[in-house]
């Protein structure tokens, strides 16, 4: 009777033996897939980051040629306001013809 009860006990304890490692194992695997998927995710971040770094430096790239030409078109605008103004008061030393108006239906 008391063998019978010790090999029972064994058996139990050999069970409970194996379980614990089954569930151990399968603890294992899921961490290691978790840590797979979250490398993954990490991967996927940094890469969404990188693009963007990118876009925004090709934005800022775009923006300052932008400003660049509107600098550019100003001192042109600039430019032609001074050059009709100088037209307009004659003081480019050179003679434009008078303005003739007329008054009248002669």
């Amino acid at each position: 009777m008391e063998s019978r009860l010790r090999a029972q006990i064994e058996q139990e304890m050999k069970d409970e033996m194996e379980m614990t490692r089954k569930k151990e194992q399968e603890s294992r695997e899921r961490c290691a897939t978790m840590e797979r998927e979250l490398s993954q995710k990490l991967k996927q971040v940094e890469e969404a980051e990188i693009k963007l770094k990118e876009e925004r430096l090709q934005m800022l790239e775009v923006r300052s040629k932008l400003e660049m030409e509107r600098s550019l078109l100003e001192k042109e605008k600039e430019a032609l306001e001074k050059k009709d103004q100088i037209s307009i008061l004659n003081k480019s030393g050179t003679m434009r013809p008078p303005i003739k108006i007329k008054f009248g239906s002669k």
